[in-house]
């Protein structure tokens, strides 16, 4: 935390990450393995979402993609009304394209009518995460957390609602374009998004077997 506080505005701190890698392999620390692991095989098949609470008001919403780690968008608001929320990812949709899936948490917003009634109009398939299993959406719970080391400088100085928005801006850019990834091979998130080819699937098709499934689970529970 003060490296980043001290170096972040002078240099890049998709360096300064990668100086406290090789800190790290120099001093032998050994990862803790994933005794349960998974990656997508391509860029577009699941979006995630989810808010980052920041100071001195509102919240920020972020949408990413699983396969490469790509930050696909962000916002800020002091209030996120359901239609609000459902209208942001629309406008990811529309921009980028509809994942086939796309995961979130139990929010509110997420559950309500709005949301669920936009993800049906683009026929994606909403993954929900589990209760009290944060893990779920772990991917995106790390992308925020690099979010939150890039505000935190600014938030101790309570600032403006600009400077957030130049904070997350800069995030961003250094997520998406400046930081390859061992995860991705080398690449930075911006080249896989960009650059590996879709998965060729019948969207329609793969909603409606959903949808019977579905309708069917819910009647075998009544």
């Amino acid at each position: 935390h003060p490296i980043f506080v001290a170096l972040g505005g002078i240099i890049p701190r998709s360096l300064v990450n990668i100086v406290l890698d090789e800190r790290r392999d120099a001093e032998g620390r050994v990862k803790r393995p994933h005794t349960r692991a998974y990656e997508f095989v391509a860029p577009g098949v699941t979006y995630s979402t989810d808010f980052i609470a920041v100071r001195p008001r509102g919240r920020v919403l972020r949408v990413q993609d699983e396969r490469s780690r790509f930050w696909l968008g962000f916002a800020h608001k002091d209030h996120w009304p359901d239609h609000d929320v459902a209208a942001f990812v629309e406008e990811i949709f529309k921009k980028f394209g509809p994942s086939l899936f796309f995961k979130h948490d139990l929010g509110g917003e997420f559950r309500g009518t709005d949301f669920q009634d936009m993800l049906r109009r683009h026929q994606v398939i909403a993954v929900p995460s589990p209760p009290y299993y944060p893990k779920f959406n772990g991917k995106n719970e790390r992308s925020n957390r690099s979010a939150r080391q890039w505000l935190a400088p600014t938030e101790q100085d309570r600032p403006t609602l600009n400077q957030i928005w130049e904070q997350m801006t800069q995030a961003t850019l250094d997520q998406n374009d400046a930081r390859p990834k061992k995860v991705l091979g080398g690449r930075t998130p911006s080249d896989v998004f960009h650059n590996e080819p879709r998965v060729q699937v019948d969207r329609a098709k793969l909603y409606s077997d959903w949808d019977a499934l579905r309708d069917q689970t819910l009647r075998r529970a009544a």
